[in-house]
C-alpha cells in the first residue's frame, strides 16, 4: 500500500518566506508507514538541527556535493535513504561520532530549485532506524542500520486520544502566542486525522533543542513521546507568558513616557502660540540662577517657582508679580561675604545723603556703629539683639550699609525668603 499522499501534502510559510514543515495524512494504519521492510544498508543523509519523525514530510536545504548526489540518486531510483542528525551543525565531513544514534528512514519526494539558486530536498520519514557504522564516506555517507519499530498505543485507548486532543488545543496556543510559526499550521495540525501523525509532527515542528527532540525520537513508546512532548509544550507555553508579561509591562513604560512626552510637547506649542514659549525675562532668570550660591533648598524652590511663571500668561497681572518675586530672589546676595565698615564719619555722610529727617533714628544707629568699633565683638553682640528690645531694628542696620557697600568682615548676609 503507497502511503504517502501527496495530494495531501501542503507546505506553509509564513510572510518572511521561513520555510515551515508540511504535513502528510496517512491512508490505512500507521504502522504500516513505519513498519516496512527496510535494508541493512543505505546512503545517509546527515542534517544541521533537523529531527525528522516518522510520517513527518519537511524541505531540507541541500548544500554538500556529497548531499547533492545522494538525493538526485535517491529521486531517479526512487530509493530509501537515511535522515540522521548531526550532534555539532559546525562540522563539514561529519564521521560516526558527530552523528547521533536514531534517525528515520526517508524517501525524497521531490527536489526544488530556489530562486536564490539553493536546491532544497522534500522527503518524509518513515520508520526509525539506529545507526550502526559507517561503511562508505565518498561520494556520499553509506551506513548500516538497523530498524527500531516504535509501541504503539492501542486503538481503543482513551487516554491516548484525549491527551493528543490535548496537545492539539495547547499546540495551536503556543502557536498563536509565538512569532516564529504561522497560524495556519495550528489549523493544519487539528485537520490531520491520524493522531501518531499529528503528535510526531508536534514534536518535530515545535522549537524544541535538538537534544529535546532526539530525547522524543529515541522513545519507544508513543504514549511516552505523547507525555513528553505535552510537558515541553506547557513549558514552552508559560515561557511565552513570561515573555508576554515582560513585554506588556515595558510596552506600558514606554506608553507612558511617550504620553508624557506627547503632552510636554502640546504644552510647549501652546505656550509658544500664546506668545510665552520662552520670555526675554526667563531667560534672564536663568543666567543669574546659574552664576547663584544658594543652598539646594533654596535652588529648588527658585525653580518650582519659575514652572509657575510659564503657566502665567505674559498679559495678565499675576505674571508680574510672580516675576517681581523670582527677580528679588535671584537679587539676594546669596552666599557672598562682605566687610564692616565702621567709619562714623562716612555712616553719618550715607546717612545724610540717602535719608532725610529721622534724626533720632541715624543718631541711634551711629550709636550702635560706635559701641560696635569700640567692642569689637560683631558676633556677641549680633546674638544679643534677639534678646535686648533696646538694639536697632535689622533694617536700619541695612539702611547704615547701602547694597553696594561692603558687609564688616567675615560676616555673612543672610537673606530671607517671604514667598
Amino acid at each position: 500500500m503507497h502511503l504517502i499522499m501527496e495530494d495531501k501534502i501542503t507546505m506553509y510559510m509564513d510572510n518572511k518566506n521561513r520555510s515551515f514543515s508540511m504535513i502528510a495524512d496517512v491512508e490505512g494504519e500507521y504502522s504500516d508507514l513505519t513498519n516496512m521492510e527496510m535494508p541493512d544498508a543505505l546512503p545517509i543523509l546527515a542534517v544541521r538541527n533537523l529531527v525528522l519523525f516518522p510520517g513527518v514530510v519537511s524541505p531540507i536545504l541541500i548544500g554538500r556535493e556529497s548531499s547533492m548526489s545522494l538525493i538526485r540518486k535517491a529521486e531517479k531510483k526512487d530509493g530509501l535513504i537515511g535522515v540522521v542528525c548531526q550532534r555539532d551543525p559546525e562540522v563539514e565531513s561529519p564521521i560516526r561520532a558527530d552523528l547521533y544514534d536514531m534517525g528515520v528512514f526517508a524517501k525524497v519526494l521531490k527536489i526544488l530549485t530556489l530562486p536564490n539558486g539553493n536546491i532544497t530536498a522534500i522527503v518524509q520519514g518513515l520508520g526509525r532506524l539506529r545507526l550502526l557504522e559507517l561503511v562508505k564516506y565518498q561520494p556520499y555517507i553509506v551506513g548500516r542500520v538497523a530498524a527500531a519499530p516504535e509501541d504503539e498505543p492501542d486503538k481503543r485507548d482513551m487516554e491516548f486520544k484525549t491527551a493528543v486532543e490535548d496537545l492539539r488545543n495547547q499546540t495551536a496556543e503556543y502557536i498563536h502566542m509565538s512569532d516564529e510559526i504561522p497560524e495556519e499550521a495550528s489549523f493544519a495540525i487539528k485537520n490531520v486525522a491520524n493522531n501518531m501523525m499529528a503528535l510526531n509532527f508536534i514534536c518535530s515542528n515545535m522549537p524544541f533543542s535538538v537534544k529535546e527532540k532526539m530525547a522524543l525520537l529515541t522513545l519507544d513508546s508513543i504514549k511516552e513521546r505523547l507525555f513528553s512532548c505535552m510537558r515541553i509544550v506547557n513549558r514552552e507555553i508559560n515561557l511565552q507568558s513570561l515573555k508576554l508579561d515582560i513585554r506588556n509591562k515595558t510596552r506600558d513604560d514606554i506608553d507612558e513616557q511617550q504620553r508624557n512626552y506627547f503632552l510636554q510637547q502640546q504644552i510647549k506649542n501652546l505656550q509658544a502660540e500664546m506668545g510665552n514659549e520662552s520670555t526675554p525675562e526667563k531667560k534672564e532668570l536663568l543666567e543669574k540662577a546659574a552664576d547663584k550660591k544658594w543652598p539646594e533648598e533654596v535652588e529648588k524652590f527658585f525653580y518650582k517657582e519659575l514652572e509657575k511663571l510659564d503657566q502665567v500668561n505674559p498679559n495678565s497681572p499675576d505674571f508680574n508679580v510672580q516675576l517681581t518675586y523670582l527677580q528679588t530672589l535671584v537679587g539676594l546676595p546669596w552666599g557672598e561675604y562682605t566687610k564692616d565698615d565702621l567709619d562714623l564719619k562716612r555712616a553719618q555722610r550715607i546717612l545724610d545723603r540717602d535719608h532725610y529727617g529721622m534724626e533720632k533714628v541715624k543718631e541711634r544707629i551711629l550709636e550702635y556703629i560706635a559701641v560696635l568699633s569700640l567692642r569689637g565683638d560683631l558676633k556677641r553682640r549680633s546674638a544679643r539683639r534677639g534678646r535686648d528690645s533696646r538694639s536697632p531694628p535689622h533694617v536700619y542696620r541695612c539702611h547704615a550699609w547701602p547694597h553696594h557697600q561692603e558687609y564688616p568682615e567675615g560676616r555673612k548676609q543672610q537673606p530671607r525668603i517671604h514667598p
